[in-house]
């Protein structure tokens, strides 16, 4: 932020966006067919005037999250650009074009099953005060609020979601779940 891309940025940003507009046409196929150019990229978005300030535009946002980094993505579509369509858009016929026989919510919980979840098992928790932090060394023991045999806290992406109790599997440290909590 607040300086400009190197030409190997550029060049990253470029075939990610590339793909990207394939798969826009791919997704807008099954209201319209499109064809998707590439015509330039503009990083200064002072620059980057696509339609006018009185103009009502349709604003999609997508989070990205590229490892512990999460940034938004906009897409805004001029209502003008929609306005020929929004029968097709605003009726189920797309819906029911694109999954008449369950194929893509198939497809969907079949994609979302196979994707990682970061977990983390916490041992416990201390407070200690910043004199500590500078005098720790080597061997120091920092106390935890657990105690040996409590439950462990599992958590996915942040959120309490299960109970378990640690020990070894194949020879690495483990935890077994004992305890699922509320999953949705």
């Amino acid at each position: 932020e607040g300086r400009d891309f190197t030409p190997v940025q550029l060049r990253i940003i470029k075939k990610l966006l590339l793909q990207s507009l394939v798969d826009l046409e791919k997704a807008w196929h099954a209201v319209v067919p499109i064809k998707v150019e590439y015509v330039r990229s503009e990083s200064n978005p002072q620059f980057a005037m696509v339609v006018t300030a009185s103009e009502i535009v349709v604003v999609v946002t997508i989070q990205v999250i590229l490892g512990e980094t999460a940034r938004e993505l906009y897409l805004v579509y001029p209502y003008s650009m929609l306005e020929p369509i929004k029968e097709k858009l605003y009726s189920g016929l797309v819906s029911d074009q694109v999954d008449q026989n369950g194929e893509w919510s198939q497809r969907f919980r079949e994609r979302l099953h196979d994707c990682p979840l970061p977990i983390a098992v916490r041992l416990g928790t201390a407070t200690v005060t910043v004199k500590d932090v500078m005098n720790f060394s080597p061997g120091d023991v920092i106390l935890l609020d657990q105690h040996p045999g409590d439950p462990l806290d599992c958590y996915i992406e942040g959120h309490h979601k299960f109970q378990g109790s640690p020990g070894i599997y194949k020879g690495n440290h483990a935890c077994r779940v004992t305890k699922v909590l509320n999953l949705s």
